[in-house]
C-alpha cells in the first residue's frame, strides 16, 4: 500500500477513536467525584502565661508529651519577692487591725462609762437645782417650827426658874450654887432656842439666792460634761470607719497575695494534652512575656481533610457520611474518613482547591474527620476524597 495513503488514514482512524472514547466517557453515568483538599491537624500553641527568664526546656521537637507533663520552667525570682513583699505588708496590716481593735474596745468602753458618769451627774445636779427652787419640803418647816415652839417653852420655864432663884437667893434662902446651876439651865434653853429658831427661819426663808445661782451653773457643767461624753462616741465611729478601712486594705493585700500564689504557678508550664511536640518556639535564658509562644504540640490522633464539594453535589453527602481518602504519600492505600462539618453558606471555588467540575463556581466547605490511623498521617500531605454521588441523600 501506498505510505502517503496509509498516513492519513492511521490519523482519521486515531481521530474517529478519541471521538468515540470522549462521546463514551460523556455518555457514561458519573458516579462519584474527586475532592482534593490538604491534611490539616490539631495544633496547640502552648503560650506562656508569665513574664521572665526561661530557666528550664527540656524536650525537643519530636517528642511524645502527656497531658500535664511540665514543658518549661520561668525564673520566678521576681514574683517571690514580690510575694514576700505583699505578705509583709499584710502581716504589717493585720497587726495595727489588731492594735486598732484593742485600742477601740479599750476607749468604747471608756467612753460609755464617761455617758453614764455624765448622765447621772446631770440628773444629781437638776435634783438639787430643783429642791432649791422648789424651797424646802413643808413637813421639814412644820417639824422645825414645832422645835422651835418646844424649845421656846423650854426657855420660859428656864427663865421663870431663874428669876424666882434670883429673889430666893436676895432673901438668903438658896445658896449661890444653887443660883449657878439654875442659870446654866437657863442658858442651856436660851442657847437651844436660839439654834432651833434660826433653823426655821432658814428653811421658812428657803435656799440663798448666791446657792441657786451656783446650783443652776452645776446644771449647766454636768450638762457640758454629759455632752463631752457623748462627743466620744462620734470619735468612736470615725475610729470604726478607720478600722473598717483598714480591713478592706488587708483583704485586697490577702486578694493580692492569692492572685500572686495562683499566677506562680504559671512559672511553670504544662502540657495542656496529649500529643507530639512539633515546634520548640523559646531556648532556655531567653525572656518570655505573656502571649510568648513556648512550643507547638499537634494531636496524633485528630487528623481531617478541608475540601470542598460544588454546590450542584451537596445533596450527595450529609453528616456522618463514611468517605474514602487518598493520599499522595501512601500510593495504593486507601483511609477512611468521616464527615464532620458541613457549612451553612456557599463560597466561590478557593483558588487552592482542585475541583473536576471546572464550570462549578460555588462550592460548599466539608471537614472529612480521618477515622483510620490518623496518627500515620501528617499534616500537609496531599490527598483526594472521593464523593459518591446520589440523586437524593
Amino acid at each position: 500500500m501506498n505510505r502517503k495513503i496509509l498516513i492519513p488514514a492511521v490519523l482519521i482512524l486515531a481521530i474517529l477513536l478519541y471521538s468515540g472514547w470522549r462521546w463514551y466517557q460523556a455518555a457514561r453515568p458519573v458516579d462519584h467525584i474527586v475532592l482534593s483538599g490538604f491534611v490539616e491537624g490539631t495544633e496547640v500553641i502552648v503560650r506562656s502565661q508569665a513574664a521572665g527568664n526561661v530557666i528550664e526546656i527540656g524536650l525537643r521537637e519530636g517528642d511524645r508529651i502527656k497531658k500535664g507533663d511540665r514543658i518549661a520552667s520561668i525564673d520566678p525570682e521576681k514574683q517571690n519577692l514580690l510575694l514576700a513583699s505583699s505578705r509583709a505588708d499584710l502581716s504589717a496590716v493585720e497587726i495595727d487591725l489588731s492594735r486598732a481593735d484593742e485600742e477601740l474596745s479599750i476607749f468604747e468602753a471608756q467612753v460609755e462609762r464617761n455617758i453614764q458618769k455624765g448622765k447621772a451627774g446631770l440628773d444629781i445636779a437638776e435634783q438639787q437645782l430643783l429642791d432649791m427652787e422648789n424651797g424646802y419640803p413643808a413637813e421639814d418647816v412644820e417639824s422645825a417650827k414645832q422645835a422651835m415652839e418646844l424649845a421656846g417653852e423650854n426657855r420660859k420655864f428656864a427663865e421663870d426658874d431663874y428669876e424666882r432663884y434670883k429673889k430666893l437667893f436676895s432673901e438668903g434662902v438658896v445658896s449661890e450654887k444653887e443660883l449657878e446651876k439654875v442659870e446654866q439651865v437657863y442658858n442651856a434653853a436660851e442657847r437651844e432656842y436660839k439654834i432651833r429658831k434660826e433653823a426655821y427661819d432658814k428653811l421658812k426663808r428657803g435656799f440663798d439666792v448666791e446657792k441657786v445661782v451656783q446650783a443652776r451653773k452645776n446644771v449647766d457643767i454636768a450638762r457640758i460634761t454629759l455632752n463631752d461624753a457623748l462627743a466620744g462616741k462620734k470619735q468612736v465611729d470615725a475610729k470604726r470607719t478607720e478600722i473598717e478601712a483598714m480591713r478592706k486594705k488587708a483583704d485586697a493585700a490577702r486578694e493580692k497575695i492569692s492572685l500572686l500564689e495562683s499566677s506562680l504557678r504559671d512559672f511553670t508550664i504544662e502540657s495542656p494534652v496529649d500529643g507530639i511536640v512539633s515546634e520548640k518556639n523559646i531556648e532556655i535564658g531567653e525572656l518570655a512575656s505573656p502571649g510568648t509562644p513556648i512550643v507547638t504540640i499537634v494531636r496524633p490522633d485528630e487528623k481531617w481533610m478541608r475540601v470542598y464539594v460544588p454546590a450542584t453535589r451537596l445533596g450527595s453527602v450529609k453528616l456522618g457520611d463514611i468517605l474514602e481518602i487518598k493520599l499522595d504519600a501512601f500510593e495504593g492505600r486507601v483511609f477512611k474518613g468521616k464527615v464532620s462539618y458541613i457549612s451553612e453558606e456557599a463560597e466561590f471555588t478557593p483558588k487552592n482547591v482542585q475541583i473536576k467540575e471546572e464550570r462549578v463556581k460555588q462550592v460548599y466547605e466539608l471537614r472529612i474527620d480521618i477515622i483510620e490511623n490518623p496518627e500515620l498521617v501528617k499534616t500537609g500531605m496531599e490527598g483526594d476524597a472521593i464523593l459518591k454521588l446520589t440523586e437524593n441523600k
